[in-house]
């Protein structure tokens, strides 16, 4: 008897593994799953945290670039201001000259023996192209004043007062030198060039003096057109005699 239970129970054990139940033995679990789980966490904190750090980074550029363009901005003057009209180039150079400044208060109206100041349109032509035009003569205590101007059409700078010869003289043979410029002695004058001025020559008029002569270069001018010194010679009647 007893050698029989002990079959039966063979057999059972038998049937059940061959059956495919499961045994009522303890077995261990598996963590292939929790790994996995673990390592998908991890990947999508790293993700997330490069995310984060892109669009903090992305959004302080974007800043700092849009402060440095308003910066630039300001530093630039807008198109729409009013910019200063650029003065159109002479077409003929002009400049002006005064032999010397006249001392004040010595007028005509001071002293009523002075003849009055005259308005002239006396105009010498030279041959070497040299234009020059008297407009106007007066008179002072200690000096006499010429409105003179003189364009040169020749192809050289030409000289004026090249000996210290431009002079004024009367008809009574007294001679009024020029009170020349410091900055240009010789009065020089470039091709194509007008200077206009008001010419200063020293001393009073003499008494009884009915006619003045106004040349430049007096000793040493030249009359030819290829002349650098040209001499020019106006002849001035006076109104009326000095008393």
């Amino acid at each position: 008897m007893p050698n029989f239970k002990s079959n039966d129970r063979t057999e059972s054990e038998v049937t059940n593994r061959t059956s495919g139940q499961v045994s009522d033995r303890p077995h261990a679990e598996s963590t292939v799953g929790r790994s996995n789980n673990g390592i998908l966490v991890f990947l999508l904190g790293v993700v997330s945290t490069l995310l984060l750090v892109v669009l903090v980074g992305g959004g302080l550029y974007m800043f700092m670039q849009q402060r440095s363009t308003q910066s630039a901005t300001n530093l630039i003057p807008s198109n729409n201001e009013p910019q200063p009209n650029a003065a159109p180039p002479p077409t003929q150079a002009e400049t002006s000259t005064t032999a010397a400044s006249p001392p004040a208060a010595t007028t005509a109206a001071i002293d009523p023996s002075l003849p009055a100041p005259q308005t002239l349109s006396l105009q010498v032509n030279h041959a070497n192209g040299t234009t020059a035009r008297l407009t106007g003569i007066t008179f002072a205590d200690d000096h006499i004043t010429a409105d003179l101007s003189v364009t040169n059409g020749h192809r050289n700078a030409i000289r004026l007062n090249n000996s210290r010869d431009m002079v004024i003289a009367d008809n009574l043979g007294n001679q009024y030198n020029l009170a020349e410029p410091p900055n240009n002695e010789d009065i020089r004058v470039d091709p194509n060039t007008t200077l206009k001025g008001k010419f200063v020559f020293n001393g009073r008029i003499a008494p009884n003096a009915t006619t003045l002569t106004l040349t430049t270069n007096n000793r040493f001018g030249g009359n030819e057109n290829f002349s650098n010194n040209p001499k020019m010679t106006f002849n001035i009647p006076l109104q009326g005699e000095a008393k």
